[in-house]
């Protein structure tokens, strides 16, 4: 029996099980997974198999493979501690920094990206800038900020979320607000203590 025409809104669960494997082989639809939880289990095996119709996963730590396989992925809510440098977003986005050397990384925020005209951008990030920035450089970080923008999702129906990071102490000499602020549509900016998971307002 064909379940082509059948659509699950989203699906929460370790991983599937006979009876879901079967579903999945009859063309059932899964328009978005839930992984709460569940990717701290050792089992990855859910990422073996192939959901008709996916559009959108929560709490998901990678597998380039399973992105290959899944063309209609619009959004990606990815886990705290997801190592970004081999991802499609990843990827471009060093390209996209350079010459500017920066990390996207956080142990304890999760971070998010949609799929815009077929390019990854993010629409949640935490991002440190790891280049020493002389005392004053504030032309330096408007560049940066500037090439970051581009790997932002330009979406009208949210606010990006950025926090960012840099290791040189430009907050004794600099506002952030403006940064966000001016930005169309604005951000929701923060500035970090590295690694902290901490807000500071700008």
């Amino acid at each position: 029996m064909s379940l082509s025409r059948v659509v699950c809104r989203y699906w929460e669960g370790q991983c599937p099980g006979e009876e879901m494997k079967t579903w999945l082989a009859q063309g059932l639809n899964i328009e978005e997974i839930w992984r709460r939880d569940y990717d701290a289990q050792p089992d990855d095996s859910w990422m073996d198999y192939t959901y008709s119709g996916l559009t959108s996963i929560k709490f998901w730590k990678g597998n380039v493979d399973f992105l290959q396989r899944h063309p209609l992925l619009k959004r990606i809510e990815l886990e705290p501690g997801h190592e970004h440098d081999n991802t499609p977003w990843g990827v471009a986005f060093v390209k996209r920094m350079h010459p500017y050397s920066c990390k996207v990384f956080h142990p304890n925020l999760s971070m998010a990206v949609v799929r815009v005209d077929n390019e990854w951008l993010y629409e949640e990030i935490v991002v440190t800038f790891q280049d020493d920035i002389p005392h004053g450089g504030i032309g330096i970080v408007e560049a940066m900020i500037q090439k970051l923008e581009t790997m932002l999702s330009q979406s009208p129906h949210g606010v990006p979320f950025v926090g960012i990071d840099f290791l040189s102490p430009v907050g004794e000499y600099m506002k952030f607000e403006p940064l966000g602020r001016s930005r169309s549509p604005p951000w929701e900016v923060s500035v970090r203590h590295p690694y902290s998971g901490m807000r500071s307002n700008p």
